[in-house]
Parts: C-alpha cells; sequence; structure tokens
C-alpha cells in the first residue's frame, strides 16, 4: 500500500509540475513534505495550510529564509536559536513567538527598550531579577495608571514608591489591598509630607512617629489624638509657633 502510494504521489508531483493539476487537486494522503515545499516555493502562504505533519526542519529553514514574517507559523519544535536571534532583530514584538528556551535577558532589554506595549507582549514574572525594576519604571513612564496592573509587593520590593508620590492622585485611587501600614511607611520614608494628604482612618501612630522624626515641623498638621508627650516637649523646646498645636491633655503638665 505504501509503495502505492508512492507511486500515486510522485505522479501527482510530476502533474503539479507540468501545471496540470492544483495542489488543491491532489488528496492529503497523497502529499509529501517535498510536493509542500515545490508548493511554497511558489506561494509561500501555502505553508500556513499544508498538513502538520508533513512539515520538516528543511523547510522552516525555506519559510524563514524567505518570509521572516511568518517566523510565527513555525512550530516551536523546529524553530532554532538562529531563528531566534535573528527575528528578534527584525522585529521585537515576534519575542511573543519565540519558545521560552531561547529567551534571555538581552533579548527582554531590546523589547523594553524599544516598544512601548511590551506590557503586551512580556510579563513582568519572566523577566529576570535584574530587569525587574526597568519593567516597572518603562511601563509607569510610558502609562501611569499601568501601576495598577503591579502587585504591591513588586513595587515595595523593587522601590517604586516614588512614581506614586509624583503622580499623588494614584496614591488615593489605589485598589484597597494596596494600602495597608508598610505601604504607606515606605511613602513617608520617601516623602513625609504625604501625612498631611492621606485618609486619616488608614493611619496609624506609628506612621505619624515616622514623619515626626523625618520632619517635625510636621507636628502642625497631626490630629491630636496622634500627638505624644515626646512631641510637645519638642515643640516647647524648638517649635514655640507650633504650640498651639498641643492638645489640651498636656497644657496642665
Amino acid at each position: 500500500m505504501k509503495l502505492i502510494n508512492k507511486i500515486k504521489s510522485n505522479n501527482y508531483f510530476k502533474k503539479l509540475k507540468s501545471n496540470k493539476i492544483a495542489i488543491k487537486d491532489i488528496e492529503e494522503c497523497y502529499l509529501t513534505s517535498e510536493i509542500c515545499l515545490y508548493e511554497i516555493m511558489k506561494h509561500i502562504n501555502y505553508f500556513r495550510m499544508m498538513p502538520k505533519r508533513l512539515i520538516t526542519q528543511d523547510i522552516c529553514f525555506y519559510v524563514f529564509d524567505n518570509c521572516i514574517e511568518y517566523f510565527e507559523f513555525i512550530p516551536d519544535e523546529f524553530k532554532t536559536k538562529e531563528m531566534c536571534d535573528a527575528v528578534i532583530k527584525y522585529d521585537y514584538a515576534f519575542i511573543k513567538y519565540i519558545p521560552m528556551m531561547y529567551r534571555c535577558d538581552e533579548m527582554y532589554l531590546c523589547v523594553i527598550n524599544n516598544t512601548n506595549d511590551f506590557m503586551n507582549i512580556i510579563s513582568f514574572n519572566e523577566v529576570g531579577d535584574s530587569l525587574k525594576r526597568l519593567y516597572i519604571d518603562k511601563a509607569i513612564k510610558n502609562n501611569p495608571d499601568y501601576i495598577l496592573r503591579f502587585d504591591k509587593h513588586d513595587l515595595l520590593e523593587y522601590n517604586w514608591i516614588e512614581a506614586i508620590i509624583k503622580k499623588e492622585n494614584l496614591v488615593f485611587n489605589l485598589p484597597e489591598y494596596y494600602k495597608n501600614n508598610a505601604f504607606y511607611k515606605k511613602i513617608i520614608e520617601i516623602n513625609p509630607d504625604f501625612i498631611s494628604k492621606m485618609p486619616l482612618d488608614q493611619l496609624s501612630q506609628n506612621l505619624f512617629d515616622l514623619s515626626f522624626k523625618k520632619d517635625p515641623s510636621l507636628v502642625r498638621y497631626f490630629p491630636d489624638q496622634f500627638i505624644t508627650k515626646e512631641m510637645v516637649d519638642y515643640i516647647i523646646n524648638y517649635l514655640p509657633q507650633y504650640k498651639k498645636r498641643i492638645p489640651i491633655r498636656f497644657q496642665n503638665n
């Protein structure tokens, strides 16, 4: 049976080459890789329609060399490191079609530095640790609202609080799961003045203590219940202009 099929395939191939039939006239069971390559050499778009079982490495090399845009249609098992290195230089967006085994930080760096929508091409979790800060920086620079796509722990770990502070409304519009003591503490460490802008119901004594330590003059913004005896002593000795801020409970002492 195999011999008969081979003979029929050869006959079909001869007719195809002499333009007596078109490839659509050949039943799939009689197609061969050789016939498919012949058709691809005439009409490269046939590569997308040919039976996957007949794809060979040689066919993939031919397709890649003659139409690099078809890289995305080449099955991963036929993609080589050389192809991947070449296609990333042709178009950075093609990294999404590069098998993970061939991706590297050098490729990710090219994509991040040269593609505005790289967040839709590569994920934050797949880039190496050395590129995560850059990934966040570039993403939020392209669109400040992208900050909402990041996990709060990643923002803290890669020290991207400065960007939040520069765009104040982001602090107050962040989802509730961002708003915890550690998050606000990081903000106040960088800019203690933020204590005066934060919602009171989201603040605690330790945040006021930290803010005061960073800049004692900010005591003028503190609600009475967060002003401590140590703060009062400091006001009396060094900030007399703020004596009116001393709570009544301390005025008789």
